[in-house]
C-alpha cells in the first residue's frame, strides 16, 4: 500500500511516478523541525531543485508506512507560486535541501488532527493538539 500523504506542494506535486525508496534521514533537519514545533515558530524550507525558500509552520514529524519521514504543516508563503498560501502539506524531509529556523510565531492550525491514521507508524515530534 502506498503512503497516504498530503503533498499539494513540492517539486513532484501532482506527478504520477512509481513509489521511490525513502531518502536517507536528515537528523539535523529533524532537530530543526522539533525545535520549531516545540517553540511554535515557522521554518524556511528549500526543496531540492528550487531556488526560493518557502515559509512553513511545522506541526508534526512522522514516519510513514514505507519508512519515509515527513513533516506536516501549513505552508504560508511560496515566492515561486504566490497563490500557494495557507496550504496544508506533508513533504518528505529527505527531499529538502535546506531548513532554517525563524523567530516567526504561529498558532495551532485547526486542520492538524493528532489522531489522523497517517501518523500511526510513528510520530517523531508533534505539537500538543
Amino acid at each position: 500500500m502506498a503512503d497516504k500523504h498530503r503533498i499539494p506542494f513540492g517539486p513532484s506535486a501532482g506527478a504520477r511516478k512509481p513509489p521511490e525508496p525513502p531518502q536517507p534521514r536528515n537528523f539535523g533537519f529533524e532537530h530543526v523541525f522539533a525545535d520549531a514545533i516545540r517553540r511554535q515558530t515557522a521554518v524556511k524550507l528549500l526543496f531540492k531543485g528550487e531556488t526560493e525558500f518557502r515559509t512553513f509552520n511545522p506541526h508534526v514529524v512522522f514516519m510513514s508506512q514505507t519508512r519515509k519521514v515527513f513533516v506536516a504543516g501549513n505552508q504560508v508563503d511560496n515566492p515561486l507560486e504566490p497563490t500557494e498560501v495557507n496550504v496544508w502539506g506533508a513533504p518528505e524531509v529527505g527531499r529538502l535541501r535546506d531548513v532554517q529556523a525563524t523567530e516567526i510565531p504561529f498558532t495551532l492550525d485547526r486542520r492538524f488532527d493528532p489522531s489522523d491514521p497517517e501518523y500511526r507508524n510513528g510520530v517523531i515530534c508533534s505539537i500538543a493538539g
